[in-house]
Parts: structure tokens; sequence; C-alpha cells
């Protein structure tokens, strides 16, 4: 399992692989169903809340503050992600959270042929790195 390597490509891709950022409109996750201040896991809440933003056409979806658990997340276009500094997107503990995707390793974060998309902002993306960490990797 290299999943703590694969994440980590996949956080360089979007970063350099994204066009700029839709912010004509923004939308506060907590707006759009995902609880406040909750340990649950809203990766169904903020999956709706992603789609709810693209059926409108586009815009950014704003983590303003708070830690918000979640499994696997599918990007859509014209959709950016904004976390600010005080905001955490954090991973699921839970490995039955995940989607596995791309030559068989769980994916937290994702899309396919996108266009229009961003994740910003100096909040934090805690992917859990540590729990998919692989024997091979240790030394």
């Amino acid at each position: 399992m290299r999943h703590l390597a694969y994440l980590m490509l996949t956080a360089v891709c979007f970063t350099a692989c994204t066009s700029k950022p839709s912010i004509v409109n923004e939308y506060s996750v907590y707006n759009l169903g995902v609880e406040r201040n909750s340990v649950a896991v809203q990766t169904t809440a903020i999956q709706s809340a992603i789609n709810k933003v693209n059926e409108k056409g586009g815009g950014t979806l704003l983590i303003p503050f708070g830690e918000i658990i979640s499994g696997t997340l599918e990007l859509k276009p014209n959709v950016s992600i904004h976390i600010n500094g005080n905001a955490v997107l954090k991973g699921s503990a839970d490995l039955n959270d995940y989607r596995t995707l791309y030559k068989d390793k769980l994916t937290f974060i994702y899309g396919d042929q996108l266009n229009g998309i961003s994740i910003t902002g100096q909040g934090t993306i805690d992917g859990q790195g540590h729990l998919f960490w692989d024997e091979d990797f240790k030394a």
C-alpha cells in the first residue's frame, strides 16, 4: 500500500494542473448541509455541496473554519475549494470511507477531465497519511 505517496502525488498534480479558480460565486459548506463541529464523517454532505455548486454553474466552496472529516471526494468542473487558515479538511481514519480508484489505491480527493478547479487557502488538508503507511516505506 503506497497510499501516502499517491495522496502526495495527487495533491501536487491538483496544485500544478488546475486552472485559475472561479471566484464569482462563493458558498460555505455550512450553508450546504455540512455540520459544524461534528466528529462524524461527512463525506455525503461534502460531496453533495460540491455537486450543488457544480449544478449552479460553478463557484468556490468555502471551508471557513473548523475540522471536517471526509472519505473520498470527487471534484467537479468549475468548482474550487477554498480552505481558510483556521480550517482543516481531514481524511477519515476508517479505510472503508475511501473508494479504490487508481491502480487499486484508496483515494481521498480525485477528479477526471476537470477544468476550472483549484484547491486554495491557508488551511490544512490532512490526508491521514500515517494510516496508509506501508511496511514497504519504512526504513
